[in-house]
This record gives C-alpha cells, sequence and structure tokens, in this order.
C-alpha cells in the first residue's frame, strides 16, 4: 500500500514545497479547507492522461463537489493537454453545475481558433443533450458560443443563401440610424428562413451600436425559446471531420495491387507473348511440369 504524504511545517513556503514535490501522495482529505482547494488547482493544471482518473479518486470525500469543480475549470484553463481540456469541458457539462459551466464558457472564449471550435463544440453538444442552468442562462450562453464560432455560422449562411453577403455586409458596413434599419432589416428576412438557416444569420450579424444590438437581442431571445433545439441548428453548421482515405486507394499506389497496375497495354501484351513462344521452342519444349520434379526428403 502506498505511504500518504501530509505537510507538516508551519512555513507556508515549505508546505508549499511539499505539494510541489509530492502533489499525487498528499492526503488531501486531511489538509485545511483552503489547502484542499490549492491542491486541486494544482492538480488540474498538472493532471494527465496517466493520472485522471486518480486524481479525481483523490477528491472522492468531496460532498459540495466545490473541490472537483475547482480541479476541472482549472484544467480547462491552464492544462497543456488539449485532449484533457476537453475532457474536462464534458466533466463540467456533467455535473450541470451552471457557474462552473458560465466560468468554462468564457474560458473557451480565450483559447486559439481551432482549439476554440473544438470547445464550442462540446459546450453546444451538451446544452442539446440536457439542460443547464436557468432557461435565461442558456439562452446567453448559446450566443456567447455562436459569437466565438461567428466564421463557421456565417459560411454556412453564404453557401445555403447568397443575399446573406449583402444584407450582411450593409449592416457591418453602416452606422447611426442606418445600422438599426439594416439589423430590422435582417431580423425580417429572418423570419422568412428555416430555423437552421435563421440561427446561423442571427450568430454571424454583429451589431455595433446600442440600438442595433436591441434588435438583434429581441430576435435571438424568440429564437432561443427550447435553447436544445438552437444548440442542435448550431451544431449542424460545424464542419463534419475529414474521412480518412481508405486502404485499397493506398494500395493501388504500390506496385501490385491497384487496378491501374493491372492494365496492360495489349500491343505489349502480345509482343511478350510473342517472344515466351520463341524462347520455349529454343528451349525444346517449354518450361518443365513442376510436379515431376521429385521432391527433397526429410532429414
Amino acid at each position: 500500500m502506498e505511504r500518504r504524504v501530509l505537510p507538516v511545517a508551519d512555513d507556508p513556503d515549505r508546505r508549499a514545497a511539499v505539494f510541489e514535490r509530492e502533489l499525487w501522495r498528499i492526503a488531501v482529505e486531511h489538509l485545511p479547507w483552503s489547502e484542499q482547494h490549492v491542491w486541486a488547482a494544482l492538480a488540474g493544471a498538472r493532471a494527465s492522461s496517466n493520472n485522471w482518473r486518480r486524481a479525481k479518486a483523490m477528491l472522492h470525500f468531496d460532498n459540495t463537489g466545490e473541490l472537483r469543480a475547482r480541479f476541472l475549470i482549472t484544467c480547462v484553463q491552464r492544462n497543456r493537454n488539449s485532449q484533457l481540456r476537453i475532457r474536462a469541458l464534458q466533466e463540467i457539462s456533467l455535473a450541470r453545475d451552471a457557474d462552473a459551466f458560465d466560468e468554462a464558457v468564457e474560458i473557451v472564449g480565450g483559447w486559439s481558433r481551432e482549439e476554440r471550435r473544438e470547445g464550442v463544440k462540446t459546450l453546444l453538444q451538451s446544452l442539446a443533450e440536457q439542460p443547464v442552468g436557468r432557461r435565461d442562462q442558456a439562452t446567453a450562453w448559446l450566443w456567447r458560443l455562436a459569437e466565438y464560432s461567428r466564421d463557421v455560422h456565417e459560411e454556412y449562411a453564404v453557401q445555403r443563401w447568397p443575399e446573406t453577403k449583402r444584407l450582411l455586409g450593409l449592416l457591418v458596413n453602416s452606422s447611426g440610424g442606418a445600422h438599426a434599419r439594416n439589423a430590422r432589416r435582417l431580423v425580417h428576412a429572418v423570419r422568412k428562413q428555416d430555423r437552421r438557416l435563421a440561427a446561423a444569420l442571427l450568430a454571424a450579424a454583429l451589431a455595433h451600436t446600442p440600438e442595433a444590438e436591441e434588435v438583434l437581442r429581441g430576435a435571438r431571445t424568440r429564437m432561443a425559446r427550447k435553447p436544445s433545439a438552437l444548440a442542435r441548428e448550431l451544431l449542424r453548421n460545424f464542419p463534419k471531420g475529414r474521412r480518412r482515405r481508405g486502404g485499397k486507394h493506398r494500395r493501388g499506389r504500390g506496385g501490385g495491387g491497384g487496378a491501374d497496375n493491372n492494365r496492360k497495354d495489349p500491343a505489349r501484351q502480345q509482343q511478350q507473348n510473342g517472344k515466351q513462344q520463341q524462347n520455349g521452342k529454343r528451349d525444346g519444349g517449354g518450361a518443365k511440369n513442376p510436379r515431376s520434379e521429385p521432391k527433397p526428403e526429410a532429414a
């Protein structure tokens, strides 16, 4: 059985050194409450694929869920492993902790472009599968996540409906009263579209005056009456992952497998057959029957 460690020094620096040195052997349940939070945050930042389950098992005594939330949030915020950050997002969603979910949404907004896209997909998937927080909270999260991935929704809307470019261009390039009028024009056009395209248009729209923002906010609130349905519509705009090429295609490029390699020029084939016949005549009767040759004896 592994021996557990507990810092006993009064000096804060010496206790911190024990945390750094013996992170995965510390008896967390016997630490003061404030230091339990320190350990959870440090473990979230340092966790790897090998000790992920161990870290969660060391917090088995946490009945409040606060330490577990601190562990996951710090992982999302500071862990270097991108796969673990996504895993932490998934577990935050499963816990249905509105405060932790809100903090996770805020953190994902600061990620790099590709990682932010994966984080947005993970959080949208969570909102599509189960409710988290109040409906007004879910609505706010959905449109923040849509804003983080605006380029994805704009790309879909432009491909689906050519008028998208003109309407969004008018909105972006106008100001003052004209900007608000163009926002209303966009919202009026949205009402005539199906839910998926309407959600993409509202996600792609960008207002820069309070009046135009109020117009868009009203349309977005009406669109999000069922947050899970809106999350599913926004998820559909993300491109599917690229498929790997099949083995047959790769083997076709080799020396002996593809259909192209099996095709031969008829003239060349006829020429080769003629040479084989001539060689057979010179050898006096062609190739020997392999069955007539004696088999080697076993030693």
